[in-house]
């Protein structure tokens, strides 16, 4: 689906979906949403959306400002990038987004654990918070 075609026929039933609920998010799976970013500034209750590190930052930041945005980051970038680059877009994130979250899932076996543990101390370093404040202490609304 391109973004002429989300607003076609996707589009109408996000916003009567968005009146309908308190809240609303859109989830794109770690995807670039550049083509939707017109389509979805149109939901005017978009209190979530998540996408991937190909997305124009920026251009996110700019139309989203009131949104929870969440950038997935991909489980392959984490295995296979250096750690400088993990760092690189760490910060080129944050510098960015914040407020912003960021979720990395379906990391695969063959990722080291030590991958993972760096992955989150660089997090907690960028955003300047503990380790342990990363994670929600309740899942609980």
């Amino acid at each position: 689906v391109d973004g002429a075609m989300y607003e076609e026929m996707l589009l109408p039933y996000d916003r009567k979906l968005s009146e309908v609920f308190k809240y609303f998010g859109i989830h794109n799976c770690a995807w670039n949403v550049d083509a939707y970013i017109d389509g979805y500034s149109q939901i005017e209750k978009l209190g979530y959306l998540d996408f991937g590190i190909e997305s124009d930052l920026e251009r996110i930041a700019r139309t989203f400002s009131k949104s929870r945005n969440c950038l997935m980051y991909s489980p392959v970038d984490l295995e296979s990038k250096t750690l400088e680059e993990i760092r690189d877009d760490l910060q080129r994130i944050h510098d960015i987004l914040t407020p912003c979250e960021i979720i990395v899932t379906d990391i695969e076996d063959t990722c080291p654990d030590q991958r993972v543990i760096d992955f989150y101390e660089m997090v907690a370093s960028i955003w300047g918070v503990a380790l342990g404040d990363l994670a929600p202490k309740t899942m609980s609304r």
